[in-house]
């Protein structure tokens, strides 16, 4: 099982950069009524834009620590669902 990415250690000034340039991209344009998906969405920092832009976002990490932060983030938010997953094992094609 992958090391939980909770303790992993990160520049935070380059973190929120990375972070803000990311969530720009996927903000830009019209995203209401849409469906996303998030992979990797860690304490759903790129979730939160689009869905207070009407979109309806999946977002899954295999951390059940940033799923919580996501969930918590959210609040009772009903255009977000998160998801514990091994992205690895999803059945997809």
């Amino acid at each position: 099982m992958p090391e939980s990415t909770s303790s992993v250690r990160i520049d935070s000034s380059r973190y929120r950069a990375r972070r803000s340039s990311t969530l720009g991209a996927i903000t830009d344009g019209e995203v209401g009524g849409r469906r996303l998906f998030d992979a990797g969405c860690g304490d759903g920092a790129l979730t939160r834009a689009p869905a207070a832009r009407r979109a309806h976002v999946v977002g899954v990490d295999a951390d059940p620590a940033m799923v919580d932060a996501a969930r918590s983030a959210m609040g009772d938010s009903q255009a977000t669902t998160f998801v514990e997953a091994n992205l690895e094992r999803l059945p997809l094609p």
